[in-house]
C-alpha cells in the first residue's frame, strides 16, 4: 500500500520537525497538497526550494472525475475543508494510506486508512 502525504506532514518535514521516508513508486501527493504547501504565507525561498525538491520525488496525483465523485460522496455526509475531502478521496481512489498530523480531520471516512504522523 502506497502513502499519500497530507499537506501538514510535507510542511513539517521541510521545517525539520518530522522526517518523511520517501519511497519511489509508493510516495504520492495530491495536486491540492502541492498547491496548499507552495501557497503557505511567509514561505522562505529556502523552504520553497526544499518543498520543490521533495515534490519532485513523489508522484503527483491530479483530481480526476472519479476522485471528484468520491469527494462529493464524502462531502455529503460530513463537514470539512474541501481540500481535505478531496485529499481523502484521492487516497481512497488510489488505495493508499493517508499520512497526516490531523487524524481528527479525517476520522470516520469509511474505508480510509490513516497513519498518524505525530
Amino acid at each position: 500500500m502506497g502513502t499519500l502525504f497530507d499537506t501538514n506532514v510535507l510542511i513539517l518535514h521541510v521545517l525539520g520537525h518530522i522526517r518523511l521516508e520517501i519511497i519511489p513508486g509508493e510516495s504520492a501527493l495530491s495536486v491540492l497538497t502541492v498547491f496548499e504547501a507552495l501557497r503557505l504565507p511567509g514561505l522562505s525561498e529556502k523552504e520553497e526550494e526544499a518543498l520543490n525538491a521533495l515534490i519532485r520525488f513523489c508522484e503527483i496525483i491530479p483530481v480526476t472525475e472519479d476522485i471528484a465523485r468520491e469527494a462529493a460522496r464524502i462531502g455529503r455526509t460530513r463537514r470539512g475543508h474541501g481540500n481535505d475531502i478531496v485529499i481523502a478521496a484521492t487516497a481512497l481512489q488510489r488505495g493508499m494510506q493517508l499520512l497526516t498530523r490531523n487524524v481528527k480531520d479525517f476520522r470516520g471516512i469509511r474505508g480510509l486508512t490513516l497513519k498518524d504522523a505525530s
